[in-house]
């Protein structure tokens, strides 16, 4: 989903698709009388969602020629690409690298995003003003939902700093969890899935970035039950749940919160 703000104001976008399958869009070109500020909100579903990014930035770019703008930023809470952050194998792309050059070419003047996946999204992509990250905004605004929790986890070894900072931040004591994982880079399929921490009798929850199909999850919460933990709960920053909650409220994960 694409969306577009003059001045605040969300404007109306007209969409169609032709024939052959191309995206297309059409402004009210009136709207362009008087504005110093545009933001464009990337809502990422699916590819579809790019494309039409880069023609509503045409709209505008032809449109500023006789104009001077103070703002132009995009707002992508979840950054497409930022789990491809690297190339494990020559014969595979550098996705998000390919995504940060396309959105650099663009021009904004800022790139608001939401708990990146990795540190590499900033590094790559210009003027990246990155918002809360999960733990600050579980802290802060989502305390009441731990309560009756015992255990805070860490899903695989990158988000260990996160969760750390997440306890350290929190009124109530919690003790860490940390899950390990072995993934097929070539398949992706996780063949093996570990915990470090007791969690018998205990209930714990789950903390991440991002939730896709949710097999992370999903396993790890196996691993806690055949370890005797009372109740496995999920919280996430972007939930995509590409193959709905079914699978993770069957394998007995909930609650289950997500900020995007």
């Amino acid at each position: 989903m694409i969306k577009l703000h003059i001045n605040g104001t969300q404007q109306e976008l007209k969409l169609r698709v032709f024939g052959a399958g191309e995206p297309h869009i059409y402004l009210n070109s009136n709207i362009f009388d008087d504005f110093d500020s545009i933001h464009i909100e990337l809502c990422y579903e699916n590819p579809v969602d790019i494309i039409n990014m880069m023609l509503l930035n045409n709209i505008i770019e032809n449109n500023y020629i006789k104009k001077t703008y103070k703002e132009k930023s995009l707002i992508c809470k979840y950054i497409p690409f930022g789990r491809q952050d690297r190339v494990t194998d020559l014969g595979e792309p550098f996705s998000l690298k390919v995504f940060a050059d396309l959105v650099n070419s663009m021009n904004f003047t800022s790139v608001l995003s939401l708990d990146n996946h990795s540190d590499v999204t900033s590094a790559l992509i210009n003027r990246n003003i990155q918002q809360s990250q999960v733990d600050k905004f579980v802290s802060t605004y989502m305390e009441e939902e731990l309560e009756g929790f015992d255990c805070i986890c860490s899903p695989d070894v990158g988000a260990i700093k996160k969760v750390e900072k997440l306890i350290s931040e929190l009124k109530d004591d919690y003790e860490l969890i940390i899950g390990t994982k072995v993934r097929n880079l070539k398949t992706g399929e996780i063949t093996e899935t570990n915990i470090q921490g007791d969690v018998q009798g205990k209930s714990v929850m789950i903390i991440d970035d991002i939730c896709d199909g949710g097999r992370t999850f999903i396993e790890l919460a196996k691993v806690l039950y055949a370890k005797d933990a009372k109740q496995v709960g999920l919280i996430v920053s972007h939930g995509i749940f590409s193959r709905g909650l079914g699978p993770l409220t069957e394998a007995g994960i909930y609650p289950i919160l997500t900020l995007n």
